[in-house]
């Protein structure tokens, strides 16, 4: 299928797609070798999130939704109280 939404690691290591028939893939860099378990880029620290699939983006899809309901995302943290990091997310849909 084709790519529709990317972005890399903070390190350039990994980069991660969204494709059309929405799936969420991880990539190892600069070899483009799949990344076949989530466990292997859990604790990657991503260079920000523009993707409208991922762990980042789940609370934005609604019961009954399907993957047009969702068209653009940008997941941003932002200070929170006390000094805890909070994430905060725009959508974008038709």
């Amino acid at each position: 299928s084709f790519i529709t939404h990317l972005g890399w690691s903070q390190d350039a290591r990994y980069l991660w797609t969204n494709s059309g028939d929405y799936e969420l893939m991880f990539w190892k860099m600069p070899t483009a070798t799949q990344v076949k378990k989530g466990k292997d880029v859990q604790d990657v620290s991503w260079d920000g999130w523009t993707g409208v699939l991922g762990f980042q983006t789940t609370g934005v899809w609604y019961k009954g939704s399907d993957g047009t309901d969702v068209n653009a995302c940008e997941v941003a943290i932002v200070p929170g109280d006390h000094g805890v990091e909070e994430r905060v997310v725009a959508t974008g849909d038709d």
